[in-house]
């Protein structure tokens, strides 16, 4: 059988100049040729960026939709006491962190926003950042993503770079799951998905390799130049050495790899990382038309948050770009089996916001809501609420969670891809298995409240070394008033 895959106009001649096209309907055919090699090649030299890329060729809507904690040096158990600490006082006061000499730039991780040029700060990274690696050449690559900008993309590490990248395909296509190769450098992912309207591929992931080390993005931001530029989105960066053999070991990030059905040879590589440094907790969700265990979804989102410890959470916090068929009782139950049992707080943009933002309307096109779903007697319209962006005019993509406790300023947050929906986090009927439609990814942080800023516990064991977490948006939050109506684009 024959495979094709859609790409837009620009491309088809970029992406597979050798292809015969069907310019009618931008299909390519495509070899179907599973888990080559993949030969080193030199990578080329970025051309000049020609401006960004419209997203709504890309768009699709994320409609209803984990966990694997990774520790290679488990703990007990620790409870974080209340934080009326001196040495914790003192940090907070100078803002400033001593890290061990290193030769990674980010050796204990780092959260940071995507930057908006009219907005650079020091809490911001621009995606050329990223793949620069500290002056470090780029080797080869594996990421994922919803939707991407294949010519952006290409301009940016190389068009001759070792590439892995899994997204999502549309179902129509009947394109054959698993590795395809498109060319010599170059090879797509296409995981296999439910067989329902809303299941889709969604994490975002970076896997990019350098001499001696591997740097790690999980993150909010597609593979396009707008979530990149023009939109406030979140990632996550952390830098690990390689090891000199390969370790067989227990990882949800890997697991999510596998069931994508990736390539053996980027399973095998992952194995060479050492992870021995990461200090927080993976959690993924995996599609499938079968019960799955208890460590994806919400479900293992909620094995994380229990095992801080933590008693009286004091309510939840919610920022995403989708919503997709919400119901009050599924929020109950997700609620629940956090430990939350008082007030849900869901950001998200009003009209007059989107109305009023920097790109007008159609720079909201990926933050979506569903008018049926939003006129329907069970959504949970009270748990909307608005607050100014940090950087004025700016919508943000970014899917941020967060949960306070009430007798310490301790608590938790998560970052990744996961919108507030069933689709993403999944629904179950015991406390043992969970059904999934999506694939998704985020990393779950210990944090410390101050006064209107967040700081993430880099270790655990030691309250003092704290970093701040930059938000897009202002902790203020207020509910919606009486006037204010949800953004929706077919409203």
């Amino acid at each position: 059988m024959e495979n094709y895959i859609y790409i837009s106009d620009s491309d088809v001649e970029t992406i597979l100049p050798q292809e015969k096209t069907n310019k009618k309907n931008n299909l390519v055919k495509i070899p179907n040729e599973s888990g080559s090699e993949i030969i080193d090649l030199e990578e080329t030299k970025p051309k000049e960026n020609h401006g960004f890329s419209k997203r709504k060729r890309y768009i699709s809507i994320e409609n209803d939709s984990n966990s694997n904690s990774y520790n290679p040096n488990p703990t007990q158990k620790i409870k974080l006491k209340c934080t009326n600490n001196p040495k914790i006082e003192k940090s907070l006061c100078s803002k400033t962190i001593i890290e061990k000499e290193s030769s990674l730039e980010f050796p204990k991780g780092k959260v940071l926003l995507t930057n908006i040029s009219d907005f650079p700060t020091d809490n911001s990274i621009t995606f050329e950042k990223v793949i620069d690696g500290n002056n470090h050449k780029l080797q080869k690559a594996v990421m994922t993503t919803f939707v991407c900008d294949f010519e952006w993309l290409r301009r940016i590490i190389g068009k001759r770079l070792n590439l892995c990248l899994a997204m999502n395909f549309e179902k129509s296509l009947e394109t054959a799951t698993g590795p395809i190769k498109v060319n010599e450098c170059t090879v797509l992912v296409n995981p296999p998905l439910r067989k329902t309207r809303y299941s889709v591929f969604h994490p975002k992931i970076m896997l990019l390799w350098y001499e001696g080390f591997v740097r790690l993005v999980i993150g909010s931001a597609n593979l396009i130049q707008f979530d990149w530029t023009c939109i406030q989105n979140i990632v996550f960066i952390q830098d690990f050495p390689l090891l000199d053999s390969k370790r067989d070991l227990e990882c949800g990030l890997i697991d999510l790899f596998q069931i994508s059905e990736f390539p053996s040879q980027v399973i095998d590589a992952c194995r060479y990382i050492d992870f021995t440094s990461f200090k927080h907790n993976f959690v993924f969700s995996i599609a499938s038309s079968n019960d799955l265990p208890n460590k994806y979804g919400y479900l293992g989102l909620s094995q994380i948050v229990k095992s801080f410890g933590y008693k009286n959470m004091e309510y939840l916090r919610y920022q995403c770009s989708s919503l997709g068929f919400l119901d009050g009782e599924w929020v109950d139950k997700f609620c629940s089996s956090l430990g939350i049992k008082h007030k849900v707080q869901v950001l998200f943009p009003t009209q007059k916001q989107a109305e009023e933002s920097a790109l007008g309307l159609e720079g909201a096109s990926s933050i979506i809501l569903n008018k049926y779903a939003y006129k329907s007697d069970k959504f949970p319209h009270k748990v909307l609420y608005k607050a100014e962006s940090k950087r004025p005019g700016y919508l943000s993509h970014s899917k941020i969670m967060y949960s306070r406790c009430v007798e310490t300023d301790m608590g938790w947050l998560y970052l990744g891809s996961h919108n507030f929906t069933k689709a993403a986090w999944g629904t179950s009927k015991n406390s043992t298995e969970i059904t999934l439609s999506n694939y998704e990814s985020g990393v779950v942080f210990q944090v410390l409240f101050v006064d209107e800023e967040i700081y993430v516990v880099n270790d655990p064991n030691d309250l003092s070394d704290i970093s701040l977490l930059p938000l897009p948006f202002s902790t203020k939050w207020v509910p919606y008033d009486k006037q204010d109506k949800p953004w929706i684009q077919n409203g």
